[in-house]
């Protein structure tokens, strides 16, 4: 039988990740993302929205959202596939794909397909602690 976790708990973990990530970075890249975590970053890097201090909100119900960056603008052409969330030294944190409102991504930004100098504003980023 699996554990099961408190809402309490979960939001603690939700507001533990976004606390590592306060002053990071959200890398905006082309392409699929890694198999996994470790492995090093494909496709081209288009953009980097830099995280806010603090980074999320406080949790409610094992659910959190990023305190919305600054727009920034895009570095070369491309089409956003996917995103990399990093602390304020560069550490990896977690990977998520990105889309338009409504696309499903677990980032969602206001264009995909960018031009240099096109600006690009993360619309919404949030993650779920789950309840098992």
């Amino acid at each position: 039988m699996a554990f099961k976790i408190s809402t309490e708990c979960r939001n603690a973990q939700v507001d533990g990740i976004f606390s590592v990530l306060d002053d990071g970075e959200l890398e905006l890249r082309s392409g699929t993302q890694p198999a996994s975590i470790n492995d090093a970053a494909t496709g081209t890097l288009l953009s980097t929205l830099t995280l806010q201090n603090p980074a999320g909100v406080t949790a409610t119900n094992g659910v959190g959202a990023a305190t919305l960056p600054v727009n920034t603008v895009a570095m070369v052409t491309g089409i956003i596939g996917w995103g990399r969330l990093k602390t304020s030294v560069g550490t990896t944190i977690m990977d998520g794909t990105v889309s338009l409102s409504g696309g499903g991504g677990d980032i969602i930004t206001s264009v995909i397909s960018v031009s240099v100098d096109d600006v690009v504003q993360l619309i919404s980023l949030t993650f779920t602690a789950p309840a098992l």
